[in-house]
């Protein structure tokens, strides 16, 4: 499907964050695959913990998504972006040497709770939903996903630890990832919320 038509990149950001509004997945998607290649590495000069780059960069398309009907009036929409990711991966750091200055009190945890934007708390919601999903998958495609995700092993490594195939670690993996897809989009979640869960998978170490 042709979405764009446009004479330079800043038009075409333009008409895709115009299509996000509409509620356009395919645009989502194909703004997706356009910023991912340079926020991730603009965030990682900031952030050192690669989960919490992840975990910062699914923010940022969350709130691009959620807040979709405010789009149309960016008018620099990759500067206003990276603003965002910036913004994200500060406020983390900030919370770090905050942590690092205090003990945590659940005082503390329930002031900060009371904080809470829209977006983070969706973001939490499709989280659970991420960890319900994982906890539905059979026993070998639970572990290699896992091992995967949260390990970082690549399928070489995998198949290595598990005494099986990259072949058979590649089928699971596949399937793993199907499963998760279909549990999350059969709970009301539209693609475009989907696609942010799988950072590691489409974009690799």
């Amino acid at each position: 499907m042709v979405l764009i038509m446009s004479s330079g990149p800043h038009d075409t950001e333009k008409e895709l964050l115009s299509l996000i509004a509409e509620g356009n997945e395919e645009a989502f998607r194909k703004l997706f695959s356009i910023y991912i290649p340079f926020l991730q590495p603009s965030v990682k000069k900031l952030v050192k913990d690669p989960a919490m780059v992840d975990d910062i960069l699914q923010e940022v398309f969350l709130r691009i998504w959620v807040y979709r009907d405010k789009l149309p009036a960016i008018e620099s929409p990759r500067s206003w972006v990276l603003r965002i990711a910036y913004n994200r991966a500060f406020t983390w750091l900030g919370k770090q040497e905050k942590n690092a200055a205090r003990p945590v009190t659940v005082e503390t945890d329930l002031q900060a709770a009371s904080f809470e934007t829209e977006e983070q708390l969706a973001f939490q919601a499709l989280k659970d939903l991420l960890a319900k999903a994982i906890d539905q998958l059979p026993p070998q495609q639970r572990r290699i996903y896992l091992l995967s995700r949260n390990s970082e092993l690549n399928m070489q490594e995998i198949a290595d630890q598990l005494g099986i195939s990259v072949h058979t670690v590649k089928n699971a993996l596949g399937k793993a990832l199907q499963t998760i897809r279909a549990y999350i989009e059969g709970s009301g979640y539209p693609m475009g919320m989907v696609l942010i869960f799988f950072l590691h998978f489409f974009y690799p170490e």
